[in-house]
């Protein structure tokens, strides 16, 4: 992607360390290191999010294959996790990862029934990404409907 003409690239090592790159049009690219001290250091040294979007952990979720096979076997109800694992060629403790990324994600629910952990699906992160991605689908079917008709549109003869 790099950095364009004007815009300032910045990298940080960690909460402490940035390097701050400024692409010039005289004398090429400035780099400065940036290292806080003292008691501005101290101060954020915690982080004040400690958490991720949640839009983008279901995004994150959604990204995997094995999980979205989780999703498409709890749409015919709730399941314990070993149910879920016997569909897999993989451990239950991998299985277990997946289900953790989903319930971090929000994307299933778990109860407990004794000691058995059931987990269902839970459909509003669906709604709300397909809501989110509405305005996006009208815009391809109306770029998908102006190419039809272009394409269908009798060759113009040349004069």
């Amino acid at each position: 992607m790099g950095i364009r003409p004007g815009q300032i690239g910045i990298h940080a090592v960690d909460l402490k360390n940035f390097s701050l790159t400024h692409p010039g049009f005289l004398l090429g690219s400035v780099t400065i290191r940036l290292r806080i001290r003292g008691a501005a250091a101290r101060s954020i040294s915690k982080p004040m999010v400690t958490h991720s979007e949640p839009a983008y952990d279901v995004f994150k979720a959604l990204a995997d294959p094995t999980r979205r096979e989780v999703l498409a076997i709890l749409r015919t109800g709730e399941q314990s996790v070993n149910s879920i694992a016997r569909e897999f060629a993989m451990t239950r403790p991998a299985v277990s990862k997946h289900l953790r990324l989903l319930l971090d994600a929000r994307l299933v629910s778990e109860r407990r029934d004794g000691r058995n952990r059931l987990y269902h699906l839970n459909t509003q992160p669906l709604r709300d990404v397909d809501r989110w991605l509405s305005d996006y689908r009208a815009l391809w079917q109306n770029k998908l409907l102006k190419l039809k008709s272009y394409l269908e549109e009798p060759p113009r003869r040349k004069h």
